[in-house]
Parts: structure tokens; C-alpha cells; sequence
């Protein structure tokens, strides 16, 4: 008996040890498991929360960004929409508001008198319409500025978004270009604080998420409760304080949570914290159904994981592209190309590197008379043309809309450089699929090589910008920057800077104006003044007229430039009438731009009625190189002039493409011989002058003629014997100031 008793219980230690170590290796297992998924939860939780806070800040600055950049273009398109009406004054209707929206590729044009009353509309809605008190077109009407953008706001009417600009005429009539913005007020609302953490608790497993502003304060939050509730705890007042990680764990509404705060960054700068929770009393129950789902749970997990880890592949895949890639070309995009020069100009081993600034000089014409769409087509096959010509011999990027880089090193000299602008420009030579016949592109290069002393990309780039706006138009195509440039182009932007400056104060003397008398060889009398401008630059001292005005063509200042000139000799012509010089008359030197503006004459007309002269006092001067171009336009606005009162002279004659046989055709009073021709009569035989020929055609077609550049005695003699007593030049007097002007007038009479 005792024996059997012996053997079971051998049995049933056998059977005991090993249930019971199973036991414990089970529960061993249990615990294991369970401790290692709440630890897992919690580690999970944490990664969660710093991705979670590297996600929003790649948002917030993605948001900011898409904000400008769409703003951007925008405004870029509210600015040529409003530059395209500005040419046009007259002949408006709804019809062609309308059109004009279509091709300018904005939503509504409408068109207001000085009153503040739609007078025309793109939309036919709002005719009749007028702004109240309180209302920004009411406030831009009365602002007095001629061009101003709004912020995106509401419409008053519609209820719809809308982002509008205002250009004023200069009769007081006003244009309103809006474009729709609700696109846009949808994109951003993703963007939104509220949104985001609502987001955060869609896609990621949490129970709850707060944002803590900078000033300790709960400034969004998943619980509605919690907003605007002040962080008390001190040591997680002491993490965020110190910009570190912070976790712990407890009650939340009642539940004991795990929550982790994470400080969240906006280009480098703390915005605030954001703070992920999750409930711990679930991690048990969900810790035993982990452990009945077995293989089948694991199997799955990892074929979830590696469909996220696809997914999140083919993510990352797509906005690395969209980072560092042009959409359009698939070319290397600025970001790119600034890493990659940062890099490159930081390792000197690497001899003889440059890079090409491509430029299209008139590319940004083209893209408004055929449209964005047909532009970007040019774009791409430009792109296509340049890889293919340039392929392995260098990195090729685009920078801007209008713009590509190529980077090339390891040649030899300045020579290869050259051939390689060749290869450049060859690109271009072949006609376009989407341009007309006779319009090609116009490529310009600025090669800048990278020495030692460019120590990051915007001063390299600086530079290549530079290349290109010294270059001439016309001269080349294609130059190598040096020292002389940056200093030509700094002496250019302090003379535009003072140009503008001058011509938005009649007072400021840094454009005057000098005038050189037109006198009557026979009596000796003064008959007229010619108006000079000149420019005493308060950095630079005297600068020529030969140079200001080429800046002036150069930066689009010779409008405001040539309007101020005109009203200042109009003045003193108005100061020389009220001292009874009433037949007095004064020229002033007119461009070409200027005559082919739409409002040139009305504003003409305005110069004479606010300086109370009349037109007989004033004398428009033109040379023959402006009818080059649009001979028939400016002949049409010459007559004009004239049915008006005021003469035209034609300056520099015989120098241009005018004949003698075509002189009859143009509409002008006064020719004036070219100094050329009058410095001719001392250095040439009188029996080859052909002087004397001008002065008696023109007297035939019953023309005035005047000879300038006089400046010895046998010159005036000679000019009288052949018929032409009215002269000026330094034989007489030399250009001179005011006072001095009306000095002499007075000693002449």
C-alpha cells in the first residue's frame, strides 16, 4: 500500500512540477507580456507624440508657405491683370470686362467711375452698385493711392472669398480686379490648429490630445473642457521651461492616462507643446486579447506593417520630389540647387567651377500674350532642349519661372566657359512648336565662377543676377561676371533710387532742369529756351544725361521722369509769362514710350491747364529714331498735338531714317539740324555742305528751321546767308539755370 501511495505520488509529482512550471512559465509569460506591451503602449504613445509634433510642425510650415506662395501668385496675377487695364481707358463694356477676365485669367473685372459706382461689370450682377462709408472699395476710393491689394476677405454681396486689387485711372475712374480665394480659405482651414489635433486623434492611437501655447496655457485640446486651462505642475512646467521631453502618468477626467509632452517647432523657433494621452486601464484587457490572437495577430501586424511601411515608402518617395523636384520639367528645383552649391562652394579642392544664370529675357512677354499655359509648354521643351544639349557635362537646375542654372566644373579656362554659353544659346536658335514665326526667345547669360571668396549661394546667385543686368540689350548674350559689374550696378541702383525719389517731389533739386536760349541771329533776340535735365546726384555729384536717362528706360522710370520734366518747364514757362514774355516759348524733349501712352496727351492737356499757360508757349521736341516703330500711332498723336496749339519740333535731324522726300509727311512744325551737320560747315568746303539744302527744302515744305550746335562766328554767318536765323548753341549761351535764364531774356529786350 505504501508503495503505491509512493508511485502516485511520483505520478503526480511529475505531473504537478511540469503543470506548475508551466504554470509559472505561463504566467512568467502572461506577466512578460503584459509588462512589455504596456511598456510598448507607452513607448509607442511616446514615439507617437514626437512624430505626431515633427508632423505638425512640418504642417504648420507647409501651411504658412502654401499660404504665401498662393498669395504670391496671386497677387502676381491681380498685378498684370491691373498693369493690362491701366493701358486701357477708354471703350469699356461689360462684354469686353468680360473677355478681359477670361484672358487675363482672373474672376471679375469691375469698372467704377470717380463716384464709386459700378459703371461696368465682368458678371453683369453689380451695375449701379456704390460702396458704403466703412467699405474697402469706399476706403480706396478715398486714399488716394493708384494701386493697392487687399487681404482674402468676404465679399459684401456675394458672401463668397475673393482676394481684390484696385488700379486708379488718372481721371479718377478705378478698376477692381478680385480673384476667388475659397479654394484656398478650404486649403488653409486644414491647417488650423483645431484641425490638426482633431486629426491626431482620427489617425493615431490616442485618447486625447492637447496644444499648450508658450505662456503655459491649454490653447486647443480634443476635450472641450480643457481649453484655456493654466499648467500648474511643476515639474512639467520645469520640462517645457527647458524645452525637454516630459512624461508621466495620471488622472484625466477620472482615468489614469499616460501622457507625453513634446515641444513643437516652427522654423527653428518654439510655438508651443503638444501633449498625447492614452488611457492605461485598457492596456490589461487588451494586453489578453493580444495574447488569445496569437500568430494570427502577428501575422497581421506584420502585414500591416508592411503595407504602412509601403505606404509611408511611396509618402516620403512623393514629397522628396515634390521638395527637390520642378513639377513641370522634373528638373532639380532651387531647394536642390541651393544644397548642392552650398556644398559645392564649400569644398576647395574642387578647381575651376561656375555656374550659368540662363535667363529668358522676354520670356515673360510671351507668357502674357499666349497665356501660363502655352508658357509652361515653351518651358518644357526648353528644359528638354537644355538636358539634352548639356547632358553629363554638368548639373542643371531650374531656378525660377523664367529662369535655369547649369553648374559646370573641372574646365579649363574662360574659353571653355564660352564654348559651353554657345552650346547655350544654340538651344534657342531653332524656331518654338507654340510661337509665331517671327517671335523667338531671347536667352541671356551670366557665368560667375566660384572662388574662394563666396562663402554661401545668395551672394553667388547675387552675382549671376548682376551679370545679367549689366549686360546691354542687344550688345551679347552671354558675359562673365567681375568686380565692375557690382559696381556699375550699385552706381545704377543709387541713380534709381534718387530718380524715383526726384520725380515724386517737384521740389527736390536733385533733377533740374537748365534751359539754353533759341536766339534770333538778325535782332539777337532770345525767341525761346530749350529745357535740359540734368542730375546732381546728392552720393555721386554731377551725372550725365546720357546716363540717367538710360536708367531712367532701363528701370521704367522714363514715364513719371518725363512727365515731371514737362511739368517743371511748364512752370518756369508760366514765370516767364507773368513777366510779360507772353510769345515766349519753351521745347521740351519728349520719348517715344511716352507718346505711345494712351493718357499722354490728356496728360499734357492737365500740365498746361494747372500751370495756366498756354499751348502757344510750349514746344514738344522728338527725335526721328522714335518713329521707327509705330511711325503711323505717333504720327496720329503728333497731329494731335498740333490741333491743340503746341508745335513739335524734330531734334537731331538728318541723323535718323527721315528724308528729305519724307519730311512733308510728318506731322511737325520745326526741324532742327543736327549738330553734325553744322560742325561741317568749319571742318568741310562749302561746295559740299549739304546744309544749305536742308534749310531751303525745309523752308519749301514750310517748316521753321533751327540749327543747334552752333558755336563760331562763321557758323551763325553762313546759317544766316542760307535762310536760317533762328540758332542756339555755346556761340550764344550755354545751358543755364533759372535765374540766369531770365537774366539774359531781360538783357536781350
Amino acid at each position: 500500500m505504501k508503495k503505491r501511495i509512493k508511485s502516485k505520488t511520483i505520478e503526480l509529482k511529475y505531473f504537478i512540477i511540469p503543470f506548475l512550471l508551466i504554470i509559472l512559465a505561463y504566467s512568467y509569460l502572461i506577466y512578460g507580456t503584459m509588462v512589455s506591451w504596456i511598456k510598448n503602449n507607452y513607448d509607442f504613445i511616446r514615439a507617437d507624440a514626437i512624430n505626431v509634433a515633427r508632423v505638425y510642425s512640418h504642417n504648420l510650415n507647409k501651411s504658412t508657405k502654401a499660404k504665401e506662395l498662393l498669395y504670391d501668385l496671386i497677387d502676381e496675377r491681380l498685378l498684370m491683370a491691373s498693369s493690362a487695364l491701366s493701358q486701357r481707358t477708354e471703350g469699356h463694356s461689360n462684354e469686353l470686362l468680360g473677355l478681359l477676365a477670361r484672358e487675363l485669367n482672373v474672376d471679375v473685372i469691375y469698372s467704377y467711375d470717380s463716384n464709386g459706382v459700378i459703371q461696368y461689370d465682368s458678371s453683369n450682377e453689380y451695375i449701379g452698385w456704390k460702396a458704403p462709408e466703412g467699405h474697402p472699395v469706399y476706403a480706396f476710393l478715398h486714399s488716394g493711392e493708384k494701386y493697392h491689394v487687399e487681404e482674402v476677405r468676404k465679399d459684401s454681396e456675394s458672401e463668397r472669398f475673393y482676394k481684390y486689387s484696385y488700379t486708379r485711372l488718372s481721371d479718377g475712374r478705378f478698376f477692381q480686379v478680385g480673384v476667388s480665394a475659397e479654394n484656398i480659405q478650404g486649403f488653409l482651414k486644414d491647417f488650423e490648429m483645431e484641425q490638426l489635433l482633431s486629426d491626431i486623434g482620427k489617425s493615431y492611437t490616442v485618447d486625447f490630445a492637447h496644444f499648450i501655447g508658450t505662456d503655459n496655457v491649454i490653447k486647443e485640446s480634443t476635450i472641450e473642457s480643457f481649453k484655456g486651462v493654466v499648467i500648474e505642475d511643476k515639474d512639467l512646467l520645469q520640462a517645457i521651461y527647458l524645452d525637454q521631453e516630459y512624461e508621466k502618468t495620471s488622472d484625466v477626467l477620472g482615468v489614469k492616462s499616460f501622457q507625453v509632452y513634446v515641444p513643437v517647432y516652427m522654423d527653428e523657433v518654439k510655438i508651443g507643446t503638444l501633449a498625447i494621452g492614452q488611457n492605461t486601464e485598457s492596456f490589461f484587457s487588451s494586453a489578453l486579447g493580444v495574447i488569445g490572437k496569437g500568430t494570427g495577430v502577428l501575422l497581421s501586424i506584420i502585414t500591416v506593417m508592411g503595407i504602412l511601411i509601403i505606404i509611408t515608402y511611396n509618402k516620403s518617395k512623393n514629397h522628396l520630389n515634390l521638395a527637390y523636384y520642378d513639377t513641370l520639367t522634373n528638373l532639380p528645383n532651387d531647394v536642390y540647387m541651393k544644397e548642392y552649391l552650398s556644398g559645392k562652394i564649400s569644398q576647395k579642392k574642387i578647381a575651376n567651377k561656375a555656374i550659368f544664370l540662363i535667363n529668358m529675357r522676354n520670356f515673360r512677354t510671351i507668357n502674357i500674350a499666349l497665356g501660363f499655359e502655352v508658357g509652361d509648354l515653351i518651358i518644357k521643351e526648353i528644359s528638354q532642349r537644355l538636358e539634352a544639349a548639356l547632358d553629363k557635362k554638368g548639373m542643371l537646375f531650374r531656378f525660377t519661372g523664367d529662369r535655369f542654372v547649369f553648374y559646370v566644373e573641372g574646365y579649363q579656362n574662360a574659353h571653355d566657359l564660352e564654348i559651353m554659353s554657345q552650346i547655350i544659346t544654340s538651344v534657342f536658335d531653332r524656331p518654338f512648336e507654340y510661337l509665331r514665326k517671327n517671335k523667338q526667345i531671347i536667352p541671356e547669360i551670366g557665368i560667375v565662377e566660384i572662388s574662394d571668396r563666396y562663402r554661401n549661394v545668395d551672394d553667388l546667385m547675387k552675382d549671376a543676377s548682376i551679370t545679367i543686368t549689366y549686360m546691354s540689350s542687344g550688345v551679347c548674350n552671354h558675359m562673365i561676371f567681375n568686380a565692375e559689374m557690382r559696381n556699375q550696378v550699385e552706381r545704377e541702383e543709387v541713380i534709381e533710387l534718387e530718380l524715383v525719389r526726384s520725380y515724386k517731389n517737384l521740389k527736390d533739386d536733385i533733377i533740374h532742369l537748365e534751359y539754353q536760349p533759341k536766339i534770333n541771329a538778325k535782332t539777337n533776340q532770345i525767341v525761346g529756351f530749350e529745357a535740359l535735365a540734368r542730375m546732381n546726384s546728392k552720393k555721386l555729384g554731377f551725372v550725365s544725361p546720357t546716363e540717367f536717362i538710360d536708367i531712367a528706360e532701363k528701370k521704367q522710370l522714363i514715364l513719371p521722369l518725363g512727365t515731371m520734366i514737362l511739368e517743371k518747364a511748364c512752370i518756369f514757362t508760366r514765370k516767364l509769362v507773368s513777366q510779360g514774355y507772353r510769345d515766349i516759348r519753351v521745347a521740351v524733349n519728349v520719348s517715344g514710350i511716352q507718346l505711345l501712352m494712351d493718357d499722354f496727351i490728356d496728360t499734357v492737356s492737365d500740365i498746361i491747364t494747372r500751370t495756366g499757360i498756354q499751348t502757344r508757349n510750349l514746344e514738344l521736341e522728338i527725335t526721328e529714331t522714335i518713329l521707327l516703330e509705330n511711325y503711323a500711332m505717333i504720327n496720329d498723336v503728333l497731329q494731335s498735338l498740333r490741333n491743340m496749339g503746341i508745335e513739335i519740333s524734330m531734334d537731331d535731324f538728318g541723323t535718323g531714317f527721315s528724308s528729305l522726300a519724307s519730311i512733308g509727311e510728318l506731322n511737325i512744325d520745326i526741324v532742327k539740324i543736327d549738330r553734325h551737320f553744322i560742325t561741317k560747315i568749319i571742318t568741310g568746303s562749302e561746295r559740299n555742305l549739304i546744309t544749305n539744302d536742308i534749310i531751303s527744302m525745309a523752308h519749301k515744305l514750310g517748316l521753321q528751321v533751327i540749327a543747334e550746335g552752333v558755336e563760331t562766328g562763321i557758323q551763325r554767318e553762313y546759317l544766316m546767308k542760307n535762310g536760317c536765323e533762328i540758332m542756339q548753341g555755346y556761340y550764344f549761351s550755354r545751358p543755364l539755370p533759372e535765374d540766369k535764364a531770365i537774366a539774359m531774356l531781360r538783357a536781350t529786350l
